[in-house]
């Protein structure tokens, strides 16, 4: 069963994304910070990590660069979600190391995500 590491911090926000997910067969992993998310990365070897880019303490953008350093997480697809459009939250430098198809607006269309987990898990 493939897991998915799922980091927001909204309590509610991030328990429906993760009933949704379990529905289509996936094992989640809920962080509720970017600490968290780091931690839980090294200890669960997700297969797809969803990142919330604007959170309390560590922001999401910080704790997709460093995952992209480890060693444990360096491959693994990230998929960033938000509640503010790209352009308001990511500067120009971070935007072009982030494919635009992978942010997704809150409220988002969970088929159009759920297509772009199996896209990269396949």
């Amino acid at each position: 069963m493939r897991k998915i590491l799922v980091v927001e911090d909204n309590p509610i926000f991030n328990k429906t994304v993760c009933s949704f997910l379990e529905k289509e067969g996936y094992k989640t992993i809920p962080a509720y910070d970017g600490f968290e998310a780091l931690d839980f990365a090294k200890i669960n070897e997700p297969d797809l990590i969803l990142l919330d880019i604007i959170m309390p303490g560590k922001e999401g953008v910080s704790v997709y660069v460093e995952l992209k350093t480890m060693a444990a997480t360096c491959d693994v697809p990230v998929l960033l979600i938000s509640g503010a459009p790209p352009g308001n939250i990511l500067s120009l430098t971070e935007t072009k190391k982030i494919n635009r198809e992978d942010i997704f607006i809150k409220p988002f269309d969970f088929p159009r995500l759920l297509s772009r987990i199996r896209f990269y898990l396949e």
